[in-house]
């Protein structure tokens, strides 16, 4: 992902995130939203960064919420 679609997270986040050990920084998730839902699939870049930004924020206060 990083060297074909020129993702600018280093290659250790895209990997933890990936494995889903835990919550990746908003940085790098948007790299995943950006090169998947608006590179690939043509999506809208402002709605999917919108949308995902909410997505990212109401994952991030569940995990607070619980340590």
């Amino acid at each position: 992902m990083r060297g074909e679609y020129g993702v600018l997270a280093s290659k250790s986040a895209l990997s933890a995130a990936a494995r889903s050990r835990q919550l990746p920084s908003w940085d790098t998730t948007w790299e995943f939203v950006r090169v998947l839902a608006v590179d690939i699939l043509g999506e809208c870049q402002d709605a999917a960064r919108t949308e995902w930004l909410a997505r990212w924020e109401r994952a991030r206060a569940g995990r607070c919420s619980s340590s």
